[in-house]
C-alpha cells in the first residue's frame, strides 16, 4: 500500500511527502476519513474496501487528499470510485454489514414499564373494560424512554385511548412525567 500514496501525494503536496497512517476501519457503511494532524496524515478507510483493486484504492486517496487540500477531484476517479461502491458485490457486503454492525439495541431492566398493567388500569379507569387488548409493543416492558414513541407509532389517532393519552405526548422526553400523567 505505501507505493500507492507516492503519486496521490505529489499532486497535492508541494512540500516533502507526510507520513502516512492508514488503517482499516469497522465502519457501519463505506465510510472513509482522512485527518491532518501534527503535519502527519491519518487516513481510515472502510474495512469493506480491504482486499478491494488497487485502481480503486488509488481513486479513494485521491478523492480523500483533494478533500483534505481543497482541490477539485478529478472526475475520473470520483467516477471509478462510484462505480466501484455501486457494483452489486459491494453492496450487497454492505448491506450484510450494515444489518450487522447497525443499530445498537439497548436494553436494560431498569426504566421499563410493564405495559399491560398500565393498559388494563387506563381501560378499567377511562373506558369501563370496553377496550380490548392489542398486539402491545415489546413482549410485557418496554424502555420507559422508547414507550412514548412506539406508543404514538403504533395507536392509531381515530382511537379514544390515543385522545385520552394526547397530553402525553408532548411529554415524551421525560418518562416520569408520562408514567405520571398516564397512571
Amino acid at each position: 500500500m505505501p507505493k500507492l500514496f507516492t503519486k496521490p501525494i505529489a499532486n497535492f503536496a508541494a512540500d516533502a511527502a507526510p507520513v502516512f497512517h492508514v488503517r482499516f476501519y469497522p465502519f457501519v457503511s463505506i465510510n472513509n476519513t482522512i485527518r491532518l494532524r501534527e503535519g502527519e496524515i491519518y487516513i481510515r478507510l472502510s474495512d469493506l474496501l480491504e482486499g478491494s483493486p488497487d485502481g480503486i484504492l488509488h481513486s479513494i486517496l485521491h478523492i480523500l487528499l483533494a478533500k483534505l487540500y481543497r482541490q477539485p477531484v478529478e472526475r475520473a476517479h470520483s467516477g471509478r470510485y462510484r462505480r466501484y461502491i455501486a457494483s452489486h458485490d459491494v453492496t450487497a457486503k454492505a448491506r450484510l454489514v450494515r444489518q450487522m454492525r447497525g443499530r445498537k439495541h439497548i436494553r436494560s431492566a431498569r426504566d421499563t414499564l410493564p405495559l399491560e398493567e398500565i393498559f388494563d388500569d387506563l381501560n378499567r379507569r377511562f373506558f369501563h373494560g370496553l377496550l380490548g387488548r392489542r398486539n402491545l409493543p415489546g413482549a410485557r416492558t418496554v424502555p420507559a424512554a422508547a414507550w412514548a414513541t412506539t406508543t404514538r407509532r403504533t395507536t392509531p389517532s381515530s382511537s379514544a385511548a390515543f385522545s385520552t393519552i394526547r397530553g402525553c405526548r408532548d411529554m415524551r422526553s421525560n418518562t416520569s412525567c408520562i408514567t405520571r400523567c398516564c397512571i
